[in-house]
């Protein structure tokens, strides 16, 4: 899914792909910034995130990649 130019392509007829990232979630700490603020201090989830939906049969032969989460941070829009 890169084009003549090396480019990502995260859309087409045949797929949607969301380049995601790092992740993060809270550590259990609390900081505090300069000005008093608190907040929840984050580490960063191992890999690089990515949710990609195909029609059928687009790329046969990878289903061995695919990971089915239980609790996803990240959904496209209309999934439950």
């Amino acid at each position: 899914m890169v084009n003549d130019d090396g480019e990502i392509i995260t859309a087409s007829h045949n797929h949607c792909m969301d380049l995601i990232g790092t992740l993060y979630t809270e550590t259990g700490e609390t900081i505090t910034d300069d000005d008093g603020n608190e907040y929840a201090e984050t580490e960063a989830i191992d890999g690089y995130h990515v949710n990609l939906r195909v029609k059928d049969d687009y790329l046969t032969g990878l289903e061995s990649l695919a990971v089915e989460v239980n609790s996803p941070s990240v959904k496209f829009a209309g999934e439950d």
